[in-house]
């Protein structure tokens, strides 16, 4: 075979396998690859959906998707027609129309932080969106979903939730903290949890308080998965990653019985989170002494405190995590204002008053705001003066301030 054949034979396969390039480039979506803005044509069901992007400016590019039906999605993130270039995806408009978002769509628009979706929408498969991703709805959602929904407030949102509002056109969500309480009925008696969310709220803090809380149980149950606790636990750590601050509060003599198991519960829990979490701070909740247990040991009800805050301090430096003194706090009533009963009937879980006392230092050391200018004053209602509430208040604060 001569060299000239040869050539034209080369020259041949060569275009043979540029149409085909060209070919595979457009199943992806209808587009060349040489087209990295479309407009492309989407597969869907029940409609027709075209997508491009639009820049506007250097570093805003909306990838804006129009018309009607049910997107269905891609096999992979990599077989969306804008794969090459969805690093450079700032912004997604979803149209009005739009009634179903398959698997993957976006999953490779690793920039986007928050979409607005459409009335229209009723489904979206888990893996359309990054996990980041904050899915903003104006109504309440009518779409299956597992993920969290960000519901729209115009103004600064005066109560526990997650919200969103409109700027340039597009969803900025309002900013929230993620509070969880991990401990026993000395969280859940008169639900001090929620009496600090409370606080929060009156104060203009958006949070949202969650707590895992069994009777008796200790932080070693709640740091094994094959425990009630524990698997409770692991389900919250293992399900989101955007946790701000979790507290652990230990059974309420352990830290003075068997310090070691103590210990050891609090760093697997603080190992654990820090696996989960990414950017979350884990505090200690010093509890208080109480009379049947200190006059049982021989001891006064201040000197099982201090030995309480002792253990915590300790561990509190072994482990690098910080102590909210609620149990200080309880000794300086105890002392200062006896006629204030901090113990329900029983001697040692908290009346209300103490619940608030026990809020109020939480306020201060998680988020530096001292509760007698919240303008909280849901106390009334369960019967506690003004006056009563502000000593109260006032010892939460200077207790944290003598630190």
């Amino acid at each position: 075979m001569s060299g000239r054949v040869k050539n034209r034979i080369f020259i041949c396969l060569l275009l043979v396998f540029a149409s085909l390039a060209v070919c595979v480039s457009c199943s992806r979506g209808g587009s060349s690859k040489n087209d990295d803005k479309g407009p492309w044509s989407l597969p869907s069901e029940g409609g027709t959906v075209t997508a491009q992007i639009i820049s506007d400016g250097e570093y805003l590019n909306v990838l804006k998707v129009s018309g009607s039906g049910r997107l269905s999605g891609f096999e992979s993130a990599k077989d969306a027609p804008w794969y090459s270039v969805a690093g450079k995806i700032s912004q997604i408009s979803l149209s009005e129309g739009i009634e179903y978002i398959g698997k993957n769509t976006f999953a490779d628009c690793v920039h986007v932080k928050t979409v607005i979706l459409p009335s229209s929408l009723t489904g979206i498969d888990s893996t359309a969106f990054k996990s980041t991703v904050a899915l903003c709805v104006k109504e309440d959602s009518r779409y299956d979903t597992s993920r969290r929904v960000y519901r729209y407030s115009a103004g600064k949102p005066v109560s526990g939730g997650y919200f969103w509002h409109e700027e340039g056109g597009y969803a900025q969500v309002w900013e929230v903290k993620r509070i969880l309480f991990i401990g026993n009925s000395f969280v859940y008696t008169n639900d001090i949890d929620r009496v600090f969310a409370d606080l929060a709220a009156a104060a203009g803090v958006n949070v949202v308080v969650e707590r895992i809380t069994i009777g008796a149980h200790n932080l070693s149950q709640f740091a094994d998965p094959a425990d009630e606790g524990g698997a409770r636990v692991e389900r919250a750590l293992s399900s989101a990653s955007d946790y701000d601050i979790i507290i652990l509060q230990e059974q309420s003599t352990r830290p003075i019985t068997n310090y070691d198991l103590f210990s050891e519960g609090a760093e697997k829990l603080r190992k654990r989170i820090a696996e989960t979490q990414d950017h979350c701070k884990v505090y200690l909740y010093a509890t208080w002494g109480y009379p049947p247990y200190a006059s049982s040991t021989g001891t006064t009800v201040e000197g099982m405190e201090a030995k309480i805050r002792d253990a915590y301090t300790r561990l509190g430096s072994s482990l690098g995590l910080e102590v909210v003194p609620v149990g200080e706090a309880f000794t300086e009533i105890y002392r200062k204002y006896p006629a204030i009963n901090l113990y329900k009937a029983d001697d040692k879980h908290p009346s209300y008053a103490g619940a608030l006392l026990s809020a109020s230092v939480h306020l201060g050391k998680l988020l530096g705001i001292e509760a007698e200018k919240s303008g909280y004053t849901g106390y009334r209602s369960h019967g506690l003066s003004d006056a009563d509430a502000a000593v109260l208040m006032k010892t939460a604060f200077s207790v944290l301030k003598n630190k």
